[in-house]
């Protein structure tokens, strides 16, 4: 994870998430898992996410931070 605009939250977060360029912004909660990992748990299920991409956190337009898949949980 790297935070842009915010520094490294200690608690769940709520955020937009964006998984990739064309795809939209949707609901999801941010959980800081351990050292700079973190799960992401959408609101509603995603289609094609995909390791090696990336994901992209918002608060409204502004860009809070983003990271790169590295596997997906069922």
């Amino acid at each position: 994870m790297n935070w842009v605009s915010i520094a490294r939250p200690s608690q769940p977060l709520r955020a937009w998430a964006k998984i990739r360029s064309r795809h939209a912004k949707a609901w999801a909660h941010l959980e800081r898992n351990s050292g700079d990992d973190a799960v992401i748990i959408f609101d509603e299920p995603q289609e094609a996410i995909t390791p090696g991409q990336a994901a992209v956190f918002y608060k409204k337009d502004a860009v809070m931070g983003a990271a790169w898949i590295s596997k997906v949980l069922d």
